[in-house]
């Protein structure tokens, strides 16, 4: 703008037109939140009908052109959600997963902790009724082999 109380102008010589920004996939609509009905030119009293005090309401016409659906009537889509809320549920879904795994490790170490104090721990595999240290030890003299 050259002057300050001039109106903005195209390089054509008209005015500037405001367009409201609208993603590539919500043109196809028309956007009836934006463009209200408008009054129409036709009247809707007569002047007689004023002066007689008589209060009749506009009558308003659509601006929406013919064969282009409203945005209010668009079809609605699925919610988009974020990589942070991804990011986030996966990172929950890893901490549930692992507090298991550690809840199922505390639970098993707690079972062979209880079956050791209520089992004996036995010979461990020597001959019933024989000390399996006597078995390994070499102090054994020839007088107790019978040949």
């Amino acid at each position: 703008r050259d002057d300050a109380g001039a109106p903005p102008h195209d390089y054509d010589g008209r005015p500037d037109l405001v367009h409201p920004a609208a993603a590539d996939h919500l043109k196809q609509f028309f956007m009836d939140d934006v463009y209200v009905p408008a009054r129409s030119r036709a009247m809707s009293q007569e002047a007689a009908g004023w002066l007689s005090g008589a209060n009749v309401a506009p009558i308003l016409e659509e601006l929406k052109p013919e064969g282009v659906a409203p945005l209010s009537e668009r079809p609605v889509e699925a919610p988009k959600v974020s990589k942070a809320q991804v990011t986030r549920q996966q990172i929950a879904e890893t901490a549930k997963e692992d507090k298991k795994n550690v809840d199922n490790f505390n639970r098993l170490q707690q079972m062979a902790v209880q079956r050791s104090k209520y089992q004996g721990l036995g010979s461990k595999g020597a001959v019933k009724g024989v000390d399996a240290a006597t078995l390994q030890s070499d102090d054994v003299s020839d007088s107790e082999w019978s040949d």
